[in-house]
């Protein structure tokens, strides 16, 4: 019996005797059917090429492995009517390596059946029972009526244990389909967590975007109102530093000025001996010392007489009785003469 991998299209050749001699199929009532290996029967298309049957066997069709017969009718359901079987005509294997021979994929695989031979009216003053005409049409077969009779009962403890077999595969393949289902869930599961997480932490860059926007446009306007500051604080410095130079000045000035009068006050006007001959002495501060005048203090010469006052600091000049030279007036620290309309 030719082993075939399961899936594969297998394209049957069954030729027919008709009571031993090669008659034509065509025109005939004959009806064809496929045992599978589930033990149920299922009607099967077919054409006829003179004595030959011919049809395919789908491997889209082919859901379980084991044993392939087929039966032959004419007249099925009708008076007259007869059959031919041909018992295990090829087993499905599930792989390529169980089939032996050449790998050749899933290509389809072509079946040449032995011939078979249908008897139709055979004549006999008893009949012939259906191991007798076996017989007749199998001379070559050294199988025992007992064991004849025994097939029918082979096959059905094969078709149970095929039964048993299917269960078997259909517990496994809904065991498959339940862990397939099962890890399914936990795909969906974990897609969807991971859909959710991955929204979180999108939604948690676009949040810490919009707060690093807000830290940038913050430092912004810190750097704007420290440069502000600085600007003010500068400006501040800058009129204060000038503020405190003029005052500076200004101090400097009148300290200059206090010091200055109260050296004039500190040190009059003075008559001094030169070479027996008196002249006034007046103080100078640059050299911090008396320069002797050219007025002769005393004799015919009338001199204004300078002197200051030590409560006010104030510089005053006196003018002796029939003094006519210049006049003198103090401003700003600076002494000026002024001439009359007579000079």
């Amino acid at each position: 019996m030719q082993s075939i991998r399961v899936g594969k299209d297998i394209e049957v050749r069954w030729p027919i005797l008709t009571n031993g001699q090669e008659i034509a199929l065509e025109g005939r009532d004959l009806t064809l059917f496929a045992r599978l290996p589930t033990w149920a029967e299922v009607r099967v298309n077919f054409t006829a090429e003179d004595n030959v049957a011919i049809f395919i066997i789908p491997g889209k069709e082919q859901t379980t492995t084991g044993t392939y017969s087929f039966t032959m009718w004419e007249n099925y359901g009708k008076a007259g009517q007869t059959a031919v079987d041909y018992c295990q005509a090829f087993q499905l294997v599930d792989t390529t390596c169980m089939e032996g021979g050449e790998d050749k994929g899933l290509t389809t695989e072509t079946l040449n059946l032995e011939s078979s031979n249908i008897v139709l009216g055979v004549p006999g003053p008893r009949g012939y029972s259906a191991y007798e005409i076996y017989k007749q049409y199998h001379p070559e077969s050294d199988i025992t009526e007992e064991e004849y009779a025994r097939n029918p009962v082979d096959a059905a403890d094969g078709a149970f244990v095929a039964i048993d077999r299917i269960e078997k595969k259909e517990k496994q393949i809904d065991a498959a389909e339940q862990q397939r289902e099962q890890e399914e869930q936990i795909r969906y599961t974990s897609e969807n967590t991971r859909v959710e997480n991955e929204t979180l932490r999108i939604n948690a860059e676009e949040q810490r975007e919009r707060n690093e926007q807000a830290r940038i446009a913050d430092e912004q306007r810190r750097i704007n109102n420290e440069q502000s500051r600085e600007s003010a604080e500068k400006i501040r410095e800058e009129t204060v530093a000038t503020a405190t130079q003029k005052a500076d000045t200004a101090s400097a000035n009148a300290d200059l000025q206090a010091a200055r009068a109260k050296s004039l006050a500190d040190h009059p006007p003075k008559i001094v001996d030169v070479g027996g001959l008196k002249y006034w002495a007046f103080w100078d501060e640059p050299t911090k010392g008396y320069v002797t005048s050219e007025y002769r203090a005393e004799g015919g010469a009338i001199m204004p007489v300078f002197w200051v006052d030590p409560e006010t600091l104030k510089l005053y000049v006196t003018y002796q009785n029939g003094y006519e030279g210049a006049k003198f007036k103090l401003e700003n620290g600076k002494l000026y003469t002024i001439k009359t309309v007579n000079q």
